[in-house]
């Protein structure tokens, strides 16, 4: 866990690849037949969907250390800004400074593997220029408009329009880096249960007409216990009553034919994991995005459902021969092996810093002089950062 008071050099932590086989069920199956995306080039189509649309908004805008203190101090006079760090980045040390002293357990986990994400990647090579930015780790976007947020937050999750290919809030979106995607999972279709599996959480936050609850309410009926195996396996939702079900390792979900992913919160996270496994993978139609969502399709990817038609959905599948579903569960383990690694998740960062930068007006000049043992520490690095704005 890292403390409020810290910086991380940016070679300090490798972790090890695990490459598991369990009877013929085969984690990291495509590791020799497709090669992970290693460079800037790898991503430019990804870059493309995801990142240079979020930076639109700002592409005819200029930023700097005073647009940022505005941020960080409207901010603080709110509500307590639990989920906010303060990031910079400097001679190859990460300083994360939560905007407050105590922060959740999710937030530190969050802003944790995201330090521990770069630390990694510099170790084999991605260089991240140095910077200072606000980091939103909440299951929400912190910004509505452009009035509200002068210069990007980072944030994890927003919304999407689909249809005008815009977005409400102007949040620029980068990785989780505490959920590792990439590792491929697969297991022979002839043996895969042929109904649609689903192991969720209730989330507080979560109505009780959400979809995960309609599946379980589905799932009672003649046509619903054909066709669904579905199941919560936790419930954090306060004065909310369900019947729980076993968890399900996430490696076990190859032995299903179709893996259903819904929102939770907001988005889910467990999608990416899905994604990976050789089932066809059932994505709920949603707003709610992750960085890289606007570079899977439906239809390619995955198959979209809603409420209302997903019976429907599985009862037309059952009329797909093995050729199309392996096309689209191919595609689907091709995207998740090449692009969603960790190493390619902080190319992503790095682009993200990159283009950051290039609006931020004098941000070399300023880190240049802001003192490394300023930063670590909140009050200080606000100080300098006031000061810096102040002589300019």
């Amino acid at each position: 866990m890292f403390s409020f008071h810290s910086s991380f050099t940016l070679f300090q932590v490798i972790f090890p690849l695990t490459v598991v086989t369990c009877l013929q069920l085969t984690v990291n199956s495509k590791s020799d037949l497709v090669e992970r995306a290693k460079r800037h080039e790898d991503l430019q189509g990804i870059y493309e969907h995801n990142l240079e649309r979020d930076f639109a908004l700002y592409r005819s805008a200029s930023y700097g250390a005073s647009d940022l203190l505005r941020m960080i101090e409207s901010a603080l006079q709110g509500r307590a800004p639990k989920h906010l760090t303060l990031l910079a980045i400097k001679n190859r040390e990460v300083y994360p400074m939560p905007l407050t002293e105590v922060q959740p357990k999710l937030a530190s986990r969050r802003v944790a593997a995201i330090v521990e994400g770069l630390v990694n990647a510099s170790k084999e090579g991605v260089t991240f220029e140095d910077t200072i930015l606000l980091l939103n780790t909440w299951d929400e976007p912190k910004c509505a408009n452009m009035g509200a947020c002068p210069a990007p937050v980072f944030s994890l999750i927003k919304q999407w329009n689909w249809d005008t290919e815009s977005s409400p809030q102007n949040d620029v979106l980068i990785p989780f880096f505490n959920h590792q995607y990439g590792d491929t999972i697969s297991y022979p279709t002839q043996h895969k249960v042929a109904k649609a599996l689903m192991r969720a959480a209730v989330q507080n936050g979560m109505r009780e007409n959400c979809t995960r609850l309609w599946l379980l309410e589905l799932a009672k009926t003649d046509l619903g216990q054909k066709h669904l195996d579905v199941g919560i396996t936790n419930n954090l939702k306060k004065g909310f009553q369900v019947q729980l079900v076993p968890f399900v390792e996430m490696a076990e979900h190859a032995k299903w034919r179709y893996l259903i992913s819904t929102d939770g919160f907001t988005a889910s996270c467990r999608f990416g994991k899905l994604l990976q496994i050789n089932s066809l993978v059932l994505k709920e139609e949603s707003t709610w995005i992750e960085y890289y969502y606007r570079s899977v399709k439906p239809g390619v990817h995955f198959i979209s459902f809603n409420k209302d038609n997903v019976l429907k959905v599985l009862q037309e599948l059952e009329h797909y021969d093995d050729a199309q579903v392996l096309k689209m569960t191919n595609s689907a383990q091709d995207f998740s092996h090449i692009f969603l690694s960790q190493y390619a998740k902080a190319l992503y960062v790095s682009r993200a810093i990159h283009l950051y930068n290039k609006q931020f007006k004098e941000v070399e000049r300023m880190m240049s002089q802001i003192k490394s043992s300023d930063l670590g520490n909140l009050h200080t690095a606000l100080n300098a950062l006031k000061l810096y704005a102040s002589s300019g």
